[in-house]
């Protein structure tokens, strides 16, 4: 198509109130082209407003796929961390297990003098782990396991709710657990999260001083060897 034809499709076209890139992609001239030869053209109110609207809704496209194009690059470089991590993790060994779980009571349970050994955390996982490096490593039956649940007074209606989740995550008979104790807050507001709040428990061994002493002894033997790194 010659200039001249060009330039007046570029012309009638733009008084029809197409863009200016529409322009350049139909006719196949640069933007700079089009925006030259049309920028005598004036549009009208309903045009403009059209226009707009043309643009707003092409952000908002540009932006959800800008946001699911960050969410599959996110789940790509999950899926590969976690391929990673199984294959540099693979199957824990009593050690690990010994390891972990200590880190674990170093941070969450009982360092005091007293003979009772206690593990405070709200993820079950982390209990669960807990739970097998005593059973694995230290010998302890698990009839000698007592949690107790120390719940907001927000929740009283649902400790039977809360107890159960335990128990079950657990597999600990609901007749091991402890008196439930109740935490009073200053402020009565709800929270969202107020169907899947689980409180905190406590977990104990009865007659565990043995077991406390030999835990403060290995986290005695660990920070020396932290002391030399």
């Amino acid at each position: 198509m010659a200039k001249s034809l060009k330039k007046i499709k570029a012309l009638k076209l733009r008084q029809s109130g197409m863009s200016i890139k529409e322009i350049a992609s139909t006719i196949g001239i640069s933007r700079s082209t089009a925006s030259v030869w049309c920028r005598e053209v004036v549009l009208s109110k309903s045009q403009k407003e059209k226009l707009f609207q043309k643009m707003v809704l092409a952000g908002h496209k540009g932006r959800m796929m800008g946001a699911e194009a960050n969410k599959q690059k996110k789940l790509d470089i999950l899926n590969t961390a976690r391929e990673q991590a199984i294959k540099e993790i693979g199957v824990l060994s009593k050690r690990d297990i010994l390891m972990l779980s200590l880190g674990l009571y170093w941070g969450e349970g009982s360092k005091d003098n007293q003979g009772r050994f206690v593990f405070v955390n709200s993820d079950p996982f982390a209990i669960l782990l807990i739970i097998n490096w005593l059973k694995i490593i230290l010998d302890v039956k698990k009839e000698s396991l007592r949690p107790q649940l120390y719940i907001n007074s927000q929740h009283k209606k649902r400790e039977d709710v809360v107890i159960n989740f335990w128990s079950k995550k657990l597999k600990i008979p609901k007749i091991q657990f402890r008196k439930t104790i109740f935490i009073t807050v200053p402020h009565k507001k709800i929270y969202a999260n107020y169907e899947t709040y689980m409180g905190v428990l406590h977990l104990t061994v009865s007659k565990g001083s043995v077991i406390k002493y030999k835990t403060m002894a290995f986290l005695d033997v660990i920070q020396k060897h932290v002391q030399k790194l």
